[in-house]
């Protein structure tokens, strides 16, 4: 917290699903929050002689509430956490060193609804979806043109003819599909299997997301599943799940990441190895998870590669796919 408070220090950053905005003068602090599903707002002003007892004397001046709230958000501070629940109520806790001793330090600061019409609200969502779609759209074009500038054909491509291939549209010869109607899972399959007894791995990327539930699914699964959309929810199917922080699906039975939310320009890739029967998930080139099959599925059935969307417009691509010697 060494930090120094300026004429009109401000900050700007996310909280959960809250856009933060902190203003700090020598004498108050102000604290706005927008929900950046609803578009409402929030705020509080905290002046000098109420930082005490706002913060169950754990801050005395504006500067260190301040700072504190900021290294918090950042995770700087790595004794601190910070939330922001569906009332806009802000938890801040902290474990403060004395001696040998760690003391448990924590207090709420509930937020003000900011009054403002519908109208107002609803042009505010739609300025800030515009925003949204304009900065993806950006975003795929270039990673479309990064694409574009790799050598070779990528011979991954998405099976035009699968039981729920109707319910997108394929595009980029192939190797791009955009689900065409939401409501519930629309799984589409690699036009071919993985090689046996092979160590093959393929790349997808998460092109758009329609919201902020990203609600989709990249793995792997047996030949067996090829008739039902949920590939990633039976026995011998394994599945990244872009939602809130990332998970992992292995049979249906998920597994929580800490930090691998399917945020637009992700690349999942995931190294199936029919040789030693295992498989290996990758985010952005991180390890993440790594698992055995089961080999009485993979010496009766083939593998394949599957992308399970929810939801309408989301859109992925395969940027790669290799065979090991």
């Amino acid at each position: 917290m060494n930090s120094q408070i300026t004429p009109n220090s401000s900050y700007k950053g996310t909280l959960n699903n809250y856009l933060i905005n902190l203003k700090a003068t020598e004498n108050d602090l102000y604290i706005q929050a927008e929900d950046n599903f609803t578009s409402k707002s929030y705020y509080t002003k905290i002046s000098l002689s109420e930082v005490s007892s706002v913060s169950n004397g754990l801050f005395d001046t504006i500067e260190s509430y301040y700072q504190g709230l900021i290294d918090a958000i950042d995770k700087k501070e790595k004794s601190a956490s910070i939330s922001i629940d569906n009332d806009a109520t802000i938890n801040y806790k902290i474990e403060v060193s004395a001696g040998s001793q760690k003391i448990p330090f924590n207090f709420e600061l509930e937020l003000n609804e900011e009054k403002i019409t519908e109208e107002q609200r609803l042009l505010k969502q739609i300025a800030k979806l515009t925003r949204k779609v304009v900065e993806q759209e950006k975003r795929i074009h270039e990673l479309e043109e990064k694409l574009s500038k790799v050598e070779g054909n990528i011979p991954m491509e998405f099976d035009p003819n699968g039981p729920q291939s109707t319910w997108f549209n394929i595009l980029n010869s192939g190797r791009t599909i955009m689900s065409k109607a939401g409501g519930t899972w629309r799984v589409m399959f690699g036009r071919t299997p993985l090689p046996k007894h092979q160590k093959s791995s393929f790349s997808v990327r998460i092109d758009y997301v329609a919201d902020n539930h990203r609600n989709i699914m990249i793995g792997i699964c047996p030949s067996s599943l090829k008739t039902t959309q949920y590939a990633y929810g039976y026995n011998g199917g394994f599945a990244y799940f872009g939602g809130g922080n990332g998970q992992i699906y292995k049979g249906g039975i998920p597994f929580k990441l800490m930090a691998y939310p399917g945020i637009p320009g992700t690349v999942i890739k995931i190294t199936t190895d029919l040789i030693d029967n295992t498989v290996t998930f990758y985010y952005d080139g991180v390890w993440i998870y790594a698992s055995e099959l089961d080999t009485s599925i993979t010496e009766n059935f083939d593998y394949y590669p599957f992308v399970d969307l929810f939801t309408n417009y989301d859109k992925v691509s395969f940027v790669s796919f290799e065979i090991e010697p």
